[in-house]
């Protein structure tokens, strides 16, 4: 009486069969159509090698081998790489990443809302709700402006245009 292990020998000796006989398939396939590419495409000059080459006596490397049978599993491990998020960078957005960036003209638009009114005492925060910018790009500008003497920072933090 065979055992559980002889049955399953044989049924994995008769898949291993069926496999072979579709990867012969598979190659006279690929052959077939590799020998009409090669019919249809116009022969290109053989390009010059650089460097030494090969040494003699060494032989070439070694055709690829067949391919193997699909491990266990491999269609759920495939399906769930497929879902998987992009690769790339990987945690929390950036706490400004939501709002529009600032422009690139952002310190002469401060100039303009101190122009406005000199004696004007602002936040941060104030000037970027009048602009429509992020307070924190108009904190990084105000920092700028006020070390190119163009704005003075207060004690309490807030800022005003410079006078001298």
């Amino acid at each position: 009486m065979p055992s559980k292990y002889e049955d399953a020998l044989s049924a994995l000796e008769a898949e291993r069969d069926g496999l072979q006989a579709r990867v012969a398939e598979v190659n006279a396939a690929i052959d077939a159509l590799r020998a009409v590419t090669q019919a249809a495409a116009p022969a290109a000059p053989a390009k010059a090698r650089r460097g030494p080459g090969r040494p003699p006596g060494r032989p070439r490397k070694a055709a690829v081998a067949a391919p193997t049978a699909p491990k266990r599993g491999a269609a759920k491990a495939a399906a769930k790489a497929a879902a998987k998020k992009p690769a790339g960078r990987r945690g929390r957005k950036p706490r400004g990443a939501a709002k529009k960036p600032a422009g690139p003209k952002l310190e002469p638009r401060i100039e303009e809302y101190f122009a406005s009114n000199p004696k004007r005492q602002s936040t941060a925060q104030e000037i970027g709700a009048a602009l429509g910018v992020d307070q924190r790009a108009v904190r990084l500008s105000l920092g700028r402006m006020a070390k190119k003497n163009k704005a003075t920072r207060l004690d309490d933090g807030s800022y005003r245009a410079y006078s001298g």
